[in-house]
């Protein structure tokens, strides 16, 4: 395919610099499948090297992650969030937190 060479854009790598030349090809992909397949590769990096000692109430909080997690096919977590039981008396907030919620409207 012939094609007009831009100077503007001279110093742009090219992920195949010879785009308009045939050749053969390993596999194209759409930019919609290629950052799909993306999401899915994790980096691991090296291991923390000591454990922090949880308390109760972050090692309830760690296992309830574990059994609530799951994952949608297409990569999105459902997570169960956990609730405390005993929740401190909030007072008379609730006339004052409407009026901040239509300060932002």
């Amino acid at each position: 395919m012939p094609c007009k060479k831009e100077e503007h854009l001279n110093n742009i790598p090219l992920t195949d610099p010879f785009f308009n030349q045939s050749g053969a090809f390993d596999l194209l992909l759409a930019s919609d499948i290629f950052f799909n397949s993306l999401k899915f590769c994790h980096i691991n990096l090296e291991e923390v090297p000591s454990k922090r000692i949880l308390t109760k109430e972050e090692k309830f909080c760690e296992d309830q992650f574990l059994v609530t997690t799951s994952r949608y096919d297409k990569g999105r977590f459902i997570v169960e969030l956990p609730f405390k039981k005993d929740t401190p008396y909030l007072g008379a907030s609730r006339t004052a937190a409407i009026k901040h919620l239509k300060q932002m409207e």
